[in-house]
Order: structure tokens, then sequence, then C-alpha cells
């Protein structure tokens, strides 16, 4: 009975004054300060400062914020579970519809970018596939032009070919012979030989002989 009347004191003393009354009196009567209770809960001294304010918006969550009061109950022998009950009944639905309000307003932001950013990587994919496009149908036509190209000087360069032989031919044919100063053609004509043959000889020598057969009959006569 003593023990649950000490507790309804203990409640009813911190829902009279407040959480950050209490624990304020409390170190006082320990002889700590701000910097001292800090120091042992590891944290700064602006924060011990706020819990006994009851500024607890300078906490991120409500999560830090009671965790933070639970710590420094404890330390000056508080019930903790006191300090908590009251702070969920007081601040922590407060709390709460702030940071859903701050979330929401964190998120809309977001959403806008993400939606930013998807519709920036869209028109970007959009610009490659058509820049992509232009550049194989401009390497398509100047294959086929180029192919085209080609085809049309091989066709020139073999009528070359076919003309300058042709005309090398001609060429061939009306040269003259450097040593007779006729056409190479007249070459192949049988000239008169100045040289006489072998039967032509023995009858001149013939008829050299009886010439002289001749002369010596008359001489004898």
């Amino acid at each position: 009975m003593a023990v649950n009347k000490e507790e309804n004191s203990s409640v009813n003393e911190v829902a009279r004054e407040s959480i950050g009354s209490v624990l304020r009196t409390a170190r006082k009567q320990r002889g700590l300060t701000t910097s001292d209770v800090a120091e042992i809960m590891c944290i700064m001294p602006a924060q011990i400062e706020a819990i006994e304010d009851e500024n607890f918006t300078v906490f991120k969550t409500d999560f830090y914020a009671k965790a933070y009061i639970r710590n420094y109950a404890k330390l000056l022998e508080k019930d903790s579970d006191i300090f908590i009950s009251i702070y969920e009944l007081k601040f922590s639905r407060e709390r709460k519809s702030v940071e859903v309000k701050k979330l929401k307003s964190i998120q809309a932001p977001c959403k806008k970018r993400y939606l930013g950013v998807v519709a920036a990587i869209f028109i970007v994919v959009v610009l490659w596939f058509i820049n992509d496009s232009d550049q194989s149908q401009r390497l398509a036509s100047g294959e086929s032009t180029q192919g085209a190209s080609i085809e049309k000087q091989s066709v020139e360069e073999v009528a070359t070919a076919i003309n300058a032989a042709g005309e090398t031919s001609k060429i061939n044919k009306k040269v003259p012979d450097e040593k007779t100063g006729n056409d190479a053609d007249s070459s192949n004509l049988k000239t008169p030989s100045s040289t006489p043959s072998k039967s032509e000889a023995i009858s001149d020598e013939s008829s050299l002989n009886s010439n002289e057969k001749i002369d010596v009959s008359i001489k004898n006569a």
C-alpha cells in the first residue's frame, strides 16, 4: 500500500508540476549541474536544458525524446515509467502529428524530384534512340552511295583499260621499221636478193668457157 501511495504521489507530482520541473528539482537537490548530467549521459548540456524546459522538438524523433527522459529519470533515481506515461499523454500524440507533417513536407519535394529525375532519364533515352536511328540511316545511305561510286569507278576503269588496249594495237600496226623505213607489216614481203644463186653462177661459167673455145678456134683457122 505504501508503494502504491508513493507511486500515486509521484504521478500526481509529475502531472501537476511537469516532467521538466520535477527532473530539475531532483537534479538541484543532488547538487548536479546540467553539464554534470550531460557528461554522465554522454549528451550535450543543451539537450538536458531542453528536457527540463520540455522543449522536446529539439530531438529528431519521439523515440529519442523518451529514451533521454528515461535515462535522466533513472540517473536521478526516479520512476522512469511514470515520466514516460506522462510524456505519452501530453506530448507523444502532438510529436507524432508534427513528425507526420514533417515527413509529408519532406516526401513532397522528394516525389517531385523523383518525378523530375524520371522525366529527365526518359528524355535522355528518347534523344539517344532518335540520334542512334539517324546515325544508322546515315551510315546505311553512306554505304550504298560508296558502293555505287565504287561500282561506277570499276566500270570506268574497265572501259579505260579496253580503250587503252585498242589504241595500243593500232599504234603497233602503224609503227615503221627502223631499218627499212617501211611499215612493220611490209617486213613480211620478199625483196629481190642481190647475191646470184648457184645455178646462175654455173650457167655464167659455161657460157664463158664456150666463148673462150670459139676464140681459140678462130685463131687456129
